[in-house]
Protein backbone atom coordinates (compact mmCIF):
# COMPACT_ATOMS: atom_id res chain seq x y z
CA UNK A 1 0.00 0.00 0.00
CA UNK A 2 1.34 3.44 -0.96
CA UNK A 3 2.10 5.59 2.13
CA UNK A 4 -0.74 8.04 2.79
CA UNK A 5 -3.24 6.14 0.63
CA UNK A 6 -6.55 4.91 2.10
CA UNK A 7 -6.39 1.58 3.92
CA UNK A 8 -8.68 -0.93 2.10
CA UNK A 9 -9.20 -3.01 5.24
CA UNK A 10 -10.27 0.01 7.32
CA UNK A 11 -12.60 1.22 4.59
CA UNK A 12 -14.38 -2.10 4.27
CA UNK A 13 -14.48 -2.55 8.05
CA UNK A 14 -16.18 0.86 8.43
CA UNK A 15 -18.71 -0.07 5.76
CA UNK A 16 -19.41 -3.48 7.31
CA UNK A 17 -19.81 -2.00 10.78
CA UNK A 18 -22.23 0.66 9.54
CA UNK A 19 -24.29 -1.79 7.51
CA UNK A 20 -24.50 -4.46 10.23
CA UNK A 21 -25.60 -1.77 12.73
CA UNK A 22 -28.43 -0.73 10.42
CA UNK A 23 -26.98 2.72 9.81
CA UNK A 24 -28.11 4.54 6.64
CA UNK A 25 -24.75 5.77 5.43
CA UNK A 26 -20.98 5.94 5.73
CA UNK A 27 -19.51 9.44 5.56
CA UNK A 28 -15.88 9.66 4.46
CA UNK A 29 -14.39 12.91 5.69
CA UNK A 30 -11.05 14.67 5.74
CA UNK A 31 -9.37 17.85 4.70
CA UNK A 32 -8.89 18.92 1.06
CA UNK A 33 -6.29 16.58 -0.41
CA UNK A 34 -6.73 13.92 2.30
CA UNK A 35 -7.81 11.31 -0.23
CA UNK A 36 -11.62 11.32 0.06
CA UNK A 37 -12.13 10.64 -3.64
CA UNK A 38 -9.43 7.95 -3.65
CA UNK A 39 -11.13 6.33 -0.68
CA UNK A 40 -14.52 6.42 -2.42
CA UNK A 41 -13.04 4.89 -5.58
CA UNK A 42 -11.24 2.17 -3.61
CA UNK A 43 -14.26 1.28 -1.47
CA UNK A 44 -16.54 1.15 -4.52
CA UNK A 45 -14.13 -1.26 -6.22
CA UNK A 46 -13.92 -3.42 -3.10
CA UNK A 47 -17.70 -3.62 -2.82
CA UNK A 48 -18.10 -4.49 -6.49
CA UNK A 49 -15.49 -7.24 -6.15
CA UNK A 50 -17.33 -8.63 -3.12
CA UNK A 51 -20.62 -8.76 -5.01
CA UNK A 52 -22.40 -5.68 -3.68
CA UNK A 53 -24.46 -3.93 -6.35
CA UNK A 54 -22.82 -0.49 -6.26
CA UNK A 55 -23.41 2.62 -8.36
CA UNK A 56 -23.07 6.38 -8.14
CA UNK A 57 -20.79 9.23 -9.13
CA UNK A 58 -17.19 10.19 -8.44
CA UNK A 59 -15.61 13.64 -8.79
CA UNK A 60 -11.86 13.26 -9.42
CA UNK A 61 -9.85 16.42 -9.87
CA UNK A 62 -8.43 17.82 -13.12
CA UNK A 63 -4.73 18.57 -12.82
CA UNK A 64 -2.47 20.93 -14.73
CA UNK A 65 1.17 21.03 -13.69
CA UNK A 66 0.15 19.36 -10.41
CA UNK A 67 -2.38 22.10 -9.66
CA UNK A 68 -6.11 21.42 -9.33
CA UNK A 69 -7.89 23.47 -11.99
CA UNK A 70 -11.25 21.67 -11.99
CA UNK A 71 -13.17 18.44 -11.48
CA UNK A 72 -14.92 15.83 -13.60
CA UNK A 73 -17.98 13.72 -12.83
CA UNK A 74 -17.70 9.99 -13.52
CA UNK A 75 -20.32 7.25 -13.56
CA UNK A 76 -18.97 4.40 -11.39
CA UNK A 77 -20.65 1.70 -13.51
CA UNK A 78 -19.91 2.89 -17.05
CA UNK A 79 -16.89 5.14 -16.32
CA UNK A 80 -18.41 7.77 -18.61
CA UNK A 81 -16.80 11.07 -17.66
CA UNK A 82 -17.75 14.71 -18.26
CA UNK A 83 -16.03 17.94 -17.20
CA UNK A 84 -17.91 19.18 -14.12
CA UNK A 85 -16.33 22.46 -13.10
CA UNK A 86 -13.28 24.64 -13.48
CA UNK A 87 -11.76 27.70 -11.92
CA UNK A 88 -11.49 29.27 -15.38
CA UNK A 89 -14.65 29.71 -17.49
CA UNK A 90 -12.43 29.55 -20.58
CA UNK A 91 -11.17 26.10 -19.60
CA UNK A 92 -14.62 24.72 -18.82
CA UNK A 93 -16.06 26.07 -22.07
CA UNK A 94 -13.32 24.46 -24.16
CA UNK A 95 -13.35 21.18 -22.21
CA UNK A 96 -17.11 20.91 -22.76
CA UNK A 97 -16.62 21.74 -26.42
CA UNK A 98 -13.84 19.19 -26.92
CA UNK A 99 -15.76 16.41 -25.14
CA UNK A 100 -18.87 17.22 -27.20
CA UNK A 101 -16.95 16.84 -30.45
CA UNK A 102 -14.87 13.76 -29.58
CA UNK A 103 -15.88 10.26 -30.61
CA UNK A 104 -14.54 8.97 -27.27
CA UNK A 105 -15.95 11.52 -24.79
CA UNK A 106 -13.56 11.10 -21.87
CA UNK A 107 -10.55 13.02 -20.58
CA UNK A 108 -7.36 11.09 -19.92
CA UNK A 109 -6.97 9.59 -16.45
CA UNK A 110 -3.59 9.91 -14.71
CA UNK A 111 -2.31 8.53 -11.41
CA UNK A 112 -3.71 11.36 -9.30
CA UNK A 113 -6.48 12.84 -11.41
CA UNK A 114 -7.69 13.63 -14.90
CA UNK A 115 -5.98 15.66 -17.61
CA UNK A 116 -7.27 17.65 -20.55
CA UNK A 117 -4.90 19.08 -23.16
CA UNK A 118 -4.76 22.82 -22.48
CA UNK A 119 -6.27 24.55 -25.54
CA UNK A 120 -5.25 28.01 -24.33
CA UNK A 121 -1.55 27.51 -23.77
CA UNK A 122 1.27 24.95 -23.41
CA UNK A 123 0.35 21.31 -22.97
CA UNK A 124 0.24 20.90 -19.19
CA UNK A 125 3.62 21.44 -17.58
CA UNK A 126 6.67 19.69 -16.19
CA UNK A 127 4.61 18.35 -13.30
CA UNK A 128 2.37 16.26 -15.52
CA UNK A 129 4.26 15.88 -18.77
CA UNK A 130 3.91 12.09 -18.68
CA UNK A 131 0.15 12.20 -18.09
CA UNK A 132 -1.06 14.70 -20.67
CA UNK A 133 -2.28 13.50 -24.04
CA UNK A 134 0.27 14.29 -26.73
CA UNK A 135 -0.44 15.73 -30.13
CA UNK A 136 -2.39 18.90 -30.93
CA UNK A 137 -5.01 20.08 -28.44
CA UNK A 138 -8.70 19.86 -29.35
CA UNK A 139 -9.48 22.55 -31.90
CA UNK A 140 -11.78 25.21 -30.55
CA UNK A 141 -14.85 25.85 -32.69
CA UNK A 142 -13.89 29.50 -32.40
CA UNK A 143 -11.34 28.68 -35.04
CA UNK A 144 -12.72 28.20 -38.53
CA UNK A 145 -11.33 25.50 -40.77
CA UNK A 146 -7.99 26.51 -42.25
CA UNK A 147 -7.67 29.49 -39.92
CA UNK A 148 -4.76 29.68 -37.50
CA UNK A 149 -5.18 31.62 -34.28
CA UNK A 150 -2.77 32.26 -31.46
CA UNK A 151 -3.85 30.84 -28.06
CA UNK A 152 -3.77 34.29 -26.48
CA UNK A 153 -6.04 35.64 -29.23
CA UNK A 154 -8.50 32.77 -28.74
CA UNK A 155 -8.55 33.37 -25.01
CA UNK A 156 -9.11 37.09 -25.43
CA UNK A 157 -11.91 36.67 -27.97
CA UNK A 158 -13.69 33.75 -26.27
CA UNK A 159 -16.15 35.99 -24.45
CA UNK A 160 -16.22 38.93 -26.83
CA UNK A 161 -19.86 38.31 -27.70
CA UNK A 162 -20.90 38.45 -24.04
CA UNK A 163 -21.57 42.17 -24.02
CA UNK A 164 -17.93 43.05 -24.30
CA UNK A 165 -17.34 41.89 -20.73
CA UNK A 166 -14.39 39.93 -19.38
CA UNK A 167 -14.60 36.31 -18.21
CA UNK A 168 -14.07 37.37 -14.60
CA UNK A 169 -17.25 39.46 -14.69
CA UNK A 170 -19.46 36.65 -16.04
CA UNK A 171 -21.67 34.71 -13.64
CA UNK A 172 -23.80 32.74 -16.10
CA UNK A 173 -23.52 31.90 -19.81
CA UNK A 174 -24.21 29.17 -22.35
CA UNK A 175 -21.74 27.08 -24.33
CA UNK A 176 -22.88 26.03 -27.83
CA UNK A 177 -22.20 22.33 -28.28
CA UNK A 178 -22.18 19.96 -31.22
CA UNK A 179 -20.65 19.91 -34.71
CA UNK A 180 -22.80 22.77 -36.04
CA UNK A 181 -22.20 25.22 -33.20
CA UNK A 182 -20.61 28.65 -33.63
CA UNK A 183 -18.12 28.00 -30.85
CA UNK A 184 -18.89 31.32 -29.16
CA UNK A 185 -20.43 31.58 -25.67
CA UNK A 186 -23.75 33.40 -25.24
CA UNK A 187 -25.42 35.13 -22.31
CA UNK A 188 -28.80 33.67 -23.32
CA UNK A 189 -29.50 30.00 -23.83
CA UNK A 190 -31.00 28.10 -26.70
CA UNK A 191 -31.33 24.66 -28.18
CA UNK A 192 -28.09 22.68 -28.28
CA UNK A 193 -26.33 24.86 -25.71
CA UNK A 194 -24.76 23.88 -22.40
CA UNK A 195 -25.46 26.10 -19.41
CA UNK A 196 -22.50 27.25 -17.32
CA UNK A 197 -22.81 29.11 -14.02
CA UNK A 198 -20.50 30.36 -11.31
CA UNK A 199 -20.71 29.11 -7.73
CA UNK A 200 -18.10 30.63 -5.45
CA UNK A 201 -14.73 30.21 -7.17
CA UNK A 202 -15.76 27.53 -9.68
CA UNK A 203 -17.73 27.57 -12.93
CA UNK A 204 -20.05 24.54 -13.24
CA UNK A 205 -21.48 22.72 -16.25
CA UNK A 206 -25.21 22.17 -15.83
CA UNK A 207 -24.96 19.42 -18.44
CA UNK A 208 -22.53 17.50 -16.20
CA UNK A 209 -24.73 18.04 -13.14
CA UNK A 210 -27.78 16.77 -15.05
CA UNK A 211 -25.75 13.74 -16.10
CA UNK A 212 -24.71 13.06 -12.50
CA UNK A 213 -28.25 13.40 -11.22
CA UNK A 214 -29.54 11.03 -13.91
CA UNK A 215 -26.89 8.47 -12.85
CA UNK A 216 -28.03 8.76 -9.23
CA UNK A 217 -31.70 8.46 -10.16
CA UNK A 218 -31.00 5.34 -12.21
CA UNK A 219 -28.89 3.91 -9.38
CA UNK A 220 -31.85 3.91 -7.00
CA UNK A 221 -33.53 1.22 -9.07
CA UNK A 222 -30.61 -1.18 -9.24
CA UNK A 223 -28.02 -0.58 -6.51
CA UNK A 224 -27.97 -1.48 -2.82
CA UNK A 225 -25.02 0.88 -2.27
CA UNK A 226 -24.82 4.36 -3.81
CA UNK A 227 -21.68 6.51 -3.75
CA UNK A 228 -21.73 10.31 -4.09
CA UNK A 229 -18.42 12.20 -4.21
CA UNK A 230 -18.63 14.88 -2.91
CA UNK A 231 -21.45 16.56 -1.00
CA UNK A 232 -20.64 20.23 -0.48
CA UNK A 233 -21.97 23.78 -0.35
CA UNK A 234 -23.50 23.53 -3.84
CA UNK A 235 -25.66 20.60 -2.77
CA UNK A 236 -26.56 22.27 0.54
CA UNK A 237 -27.81 25.24 -1.49
CA UNK A 238 -30.24 22.92 -3.30
CA UNK A 239 -28.22 22.67 -6.52
CA UNK A 240 -25.49 20.33 -7.75
CA UNK A 241 -26.30 16.70 -6.99
CA UNK A 242 -29.02 17.66 -4.48
CA UNK A 243 -31.92 16.35 -6.63
CA UNK A 244 -30.26 12.96 -7.10
CA UNK A 245 -29.21 12.78 -3.46
CA UNK A 246 -32.76 13.35 -2.32
CA UNK A 247 -34.01 10.47 -4.47
CA UNK A 248 -31.19 8.23 -3.23
CA UNK A 249 -32.00 9.00 0.39
CA UNK A 250 -35.67 8.16 -0.13
CA UNK A 251 -34.79 4.89 -1.88
CA UNK A 252 -33.40 3.29 1.26
CA UNK A 253 -30.10 2.37 -0.40
CA UNK A 254 -26.99 2.49 1.76
CA UNK A 255 -25.11 5.73 1.00
CA UNK A 256 -21.38 6.37 0.90
CA UNK A 257 -20.73 10.11 0.82
CA UNK A 258 -17.55 12.18 0.90
CA UNK A 259 -17.92 15.33 2.98
CA UNK A 260 -15.52 17.95 4.31
CA UNK A 261 -15.28 18.01 8.13
CA UNK A 262 -16.81 21.46 8.62
CA UNK A 263 -19.90 20.41 6.63
CA UNK A 264 -20.60 17.13 8.43
CA UNK A 265 -23.28 18.42 10.78
CA UNK A 266 -25.04 20.34 8.01
CA UNK A 267 -25.08 17.34 5.65
CA UNK A 268 -26.29 15.02 8.42
CA UNK A 269 -29.13 17.37 9.28
CA UNK A 270 -30.07 18.00 5.64
CA UNK A 271 -30.26 14.33 4.67
CA UNK A 272 -31.45 13.07 8.06
CA UNK A 273 -28.26 11.08 8.56
CA UNK A 274 -27.62 11.82 12.23
CA UNK A 275 -26.94 8.13 12.89
CA UNK A 276 -24.53 7.70 9.96
CA UNK A 277 -21.10 6.13 10.48
CA UNK A 278 -18.24 8.63 10.05
CA UNK A 279 -14.71 7.67 8.99
CA UNK A 280 -12.06 10.38 9.25
CA UNK A 281 -9.26 10.05 6.68
CA UNK A 282 -5.94 11.13 8.23
CA UNK A 283 -4.18 11.72 4.91
CA UNK A 284 -2.20 14.93 4.51
CA UNK A 285 -4.25 17.82 3.25
CA UNK A 286 -5.19 21.39 3.89
CA UNK A 287 -8.22 22.81 5.63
Amino acid sequence: MVPGSPDPAKLFAAFSQAQSAGKPALLLTGRIGSGKTQAAILLARILLEKGFSTAGVLSPRILRARETVGYVVQDICTEKTLPLCAISPNDLFLWMESVSSLSEPSPQEGANGFFFPNPLGPQGGEGNKHNVTRGPPPQSLLQKKGEQREPSEAKASLFQICGGTTPDAIEHFFAPLGPDSTGIPFLFGGEGQGEIFRFRRFFFSQRALDFGNSVLKEATGKAEVIVVDEVGPLELSGCGFAPGLGICRESGAFLILTVRPHLLSLVKRWLNLESAEVLFLPGEGRG
